[in-house]
């Protein structure tokens, strides 16, 4: 009875111990795929990074070789020729205005345009139109059509002049940009990123803060106008702030990069 009584307890024993092996193996699991996706994450807000600092890089460029900014050249049908009035095939060029500024002064705008003219010169490894894709409209974008997506999916890179469609500035700033975000209906209008990525990307690329430096956070159209829950008070007319690293929206923050 003893012997007996002895080896029901052994393999009792055995059994949980083999239940705790299972559920170390799957925590072990569970964290590998966690830890994973973090990477994967960090590495897309990387891409991020690299696709700007690459398109900051050949808008200088740009502006070296023909002393002019993308889109805002006025003499860019001198180089790259005119295809009349159908504007939707692969040359779709146009001048732009010269005042230094690539914003939407005319149609096709500028901020669309850009794009085209650093194709042309060879400066941008992408396919853009250079075209809204709302027939009369100044700013209608389309990612990866017109203006170029990011790794992070559903989000792109547009060119703008200030911090919300040229009206106000970024904490007290105001110049040529690139805006990272999202276009949900085809429009670069909403937020690309939770404030912990704005964040990390600020930290890599300039000083960490959303109200200063060269890389800030704008304004995004929400719930109610202006409203912005990327930091702790609103960037079109607050001139200080921090990042609010307690709100967990995934698409908060709708960043701006100055190119001057």
């Amino acid at each position: 009875m003893l012997n007996k009584v002895t080896s029901q307890k052994n393999i009792q024993g055995f059994t949980l111990v083999e239940i705790s092996i299972v559920l170390v193996i799957i925590g072990l699991i569970i964290g590998g795929i966690m830890a994973g996706r973090s990477l994967i994450h960090t590495t897309k807000l990387r891409d991020v990074i690299s696709q700007v600092n690459q398109y900051r890089t050949a808008i200088y460029a740009f502006d070296n070789k023909y002393d002019a900014l993308p889109g805002d050249i006025p003499n860019a049908e001198d180089y790259w020729g005119n295809n009349g009035a159908n504007c939707t095939t692969t040359i779709c060029n146009r001048n732009g205005n010269g005042d230094r500024i690539i914003g939407p002064q005319i149609i096709p705008p500028e901020t669309l345009m850009a794009w085209k003219h650093l194709e042309l010169a060879g400066m941008l490894d992408k396919h853009v139109t250079g075209w809204p894709m709302l027939s009369g409209s100044q700013t209608y974008a389309r990612l990866d059509v017109n203006i170029p997506g990011t790794a992070i999916k559903g989000t792109g890179l547009g060119f703008m002049y200030g911090c919300w469609a040229g009206l106000f500035p970024c904490y007290g700033r105001i110049g040529n940009v690139i805006a990272f975000g999202s276009a949900p209906n085809d429009a670069l209008n909403n937020g690309a990123v939770s404030p912990a990525d704005a964040y990390y990307i600020d930290q890599k690329t300039d000083d960490g803060r959303p109200d200063h430096g060269n890389v800030r956070i704008a304004a995004i159209m929400r719930s109610a106008a202006f409203d912005n829950s990327c930091a702790d008070s609103n960037p079109a007319f607050s001139l200080s702030g921090i990042y609010d690293l307690s709100v967990n929206d995934e698409r908060s923050c709708r960043m701006v990069f100055f190119l001057d």
